[in-house]
């Protein structure tokens, strides 16, 4: 069933009366949500922006995360304009947080005129110009097209693959980027990824090359590099909790993870080889518990 008490906002003396924080009931799309208005669903749907399909998942994740468990202050001026159905477009304000302007400086909207001007567009206006230059979201994103590739002449063999191949792929708040065929990009959720052509773009985008992948095979016995991995994915998790409740707490969180499992992994194959040392199993279960804590404490 779909929302019928949904109302559509085209009434400026109802978004008049929706001036005080509405909690979020849903997120339906990347640029509409759904807030409780005197226990009425109402339907709302974000003025100066347009998401390009290839940044829909990706926006839409971010919308969720950003009013997840939030109320909004809704902002509606007659020159936003309104959407395809005649609804009312909004601003969205969440204590301090402009949704709206987030997620055009992230790069994961465009920016999109209303029907007169106004100071809220020009706002996003210039946020979208930084966010080109800084080639953030979209602006430092490859659109991935299947291309089709030369046939090779029967005659010749089959060539070696390349170390890397396919696009850079990276979370959507996440500090690394990876190449596509690289493991740890597999573990990154389908709604989550974002895709680069380069290792360029990515850097501009403000990501950073993910360390080395230990290789088991070349693991075994190196019980030094293990403890050090864990000593410095310790320090990053202490970071982590000193650096207060910000995007650089993820960040560092998410780090950590991945230090720790380097570490994990190390550990796992030492402890195969000597079943009987209690002190180094020890070792492995602190690591697999820290790791999972590091996991537990990112906001997303």
């Amino acid at each position: 069933m779909r929302h019928s008490l949904t109302l559509l906002l085209c009434l400026a003396g109802l978004l008049g009366s929706l001036a005080a924080a509405d909690p979020v009931l849903a997120v339906t799309g990347p640029d509409s949500v759904i807030v409780a208005y005197k226990d009425l669903p109402v339907q709302l749907s974000l003025a100066h922006i347009e998401v390009p399909p290839e940044m829909s998942a990706a926006c839409q994740a971010r919308l969720a995360e950003l009013l997840d468990g939030q109320e909004v202050q809704v902002i509606y001026k007659e020159e936003f304009g309104t959407n395809a159905i005649g609804a009312a477009l909004v601003h969205l304000k969440a204590g301090s947080k402009h949704i709206n302007l987030i997620l055009v400086t992230e790069g994961l909207a465009r920016y999109k005129e209303g029907e007169a001007a106004s100071s809220y567009g020009r706002m996003l206006s210039m946020s979208q110009d930084r966010a080109k230059e800084d080639g953030k979201g979209l602006w430092g994103q490859a659109v991935v097209v299947a291309a089709a590739e030369p046939a090779a002449p029967a005659a010749e063999p089959a060539k070696p693959a390349a170390s890397k191949t396919g696009p850079i792929v990276a979370e959507l708040r996440g500090t690394h980027y990876y190449a596509s065929d690289d493991p740890r990009a597999a573990k990154i959720p389908e709604r989550r990824r974002i895709y680069y052509r380069s290792e360029d773009a990515a850097k501009r985008a403000g990501k950073r090359a993910a360390p080395a992948a230990p290789s088991r095979a070349a693991a075994g016995g190196n019980e030094a590099d293990a403890d050090r991995i864990l000593s410095e994915a310790k320090q990053t998790y202490a970071n982590a909790i000193d650096a207060g409740n910000s995007t650089k707490r993820d960040d560092l969180y998410g780090e950590a993870f991945n230090q720790f499992t380097s570490a994990m992994t190390i550990y796992s194959d030492l402890v195969e080889q000597r079943p009987d040392d209690a002190a180094l199993a020890e070792k492995l279960r602190e690591t697999m518990q820290l790791r999972y804590g590091a996991m537990k404490q990112r906001r997303f």
